[in-house]
């Protein structure tokens, strides 16, 4: 998920805008209120109280509790899990395929 550009809030997926600038960089909005006050007025985030980057300028904000929450709840990937015997087979048929094209490829070369 994207953090809005101006407020630093989460960003759902299938909801706000998303601007490309002219240089290519991209800024996530999470409302109309926040793309106005960022674009159409020049404000800056950090001197408004609604916003988490007012918030985490203030210290109201704990960054290392939420670094901690975010890495707690995304799953762990398995380490060094075996490949399946299923994956084993299915490389041993392309494999298998690929050394067949290759020979009646020579055998069409001979031939001509």
């Amino acid at each position: 998920m994207e953090r809005c550009s101006f407020c630093g809030t989460e960003i759902e997926r299938g909801t706000g805008k998303i601007l490309v600038k002219k240089d290519g960089t991209l800024l996530y909005f999470c409302s109309s209120k926040c793309e106005k006050n960022l674009i159409k007025l020049g404000r800056n985030p950090v001197k408004f109280g609604w916003t988490r980057k007012y918030q985490k300028a203030k210290g109201r904000i704990d960054i290392a509790a939420e670094v901690r929450a975010k890495s707690e709840a995304q799953p762990k990937k398995e380490k060094g899990k075996p490949p399946s015997p299923e994956a084993e087979v299915v490389k041993k048929k392309s494999e298998e395929k690929k050394e067949d094209k290759k020979e009646e490829q020579k055998e069409e070369e001979k031939n001509d």
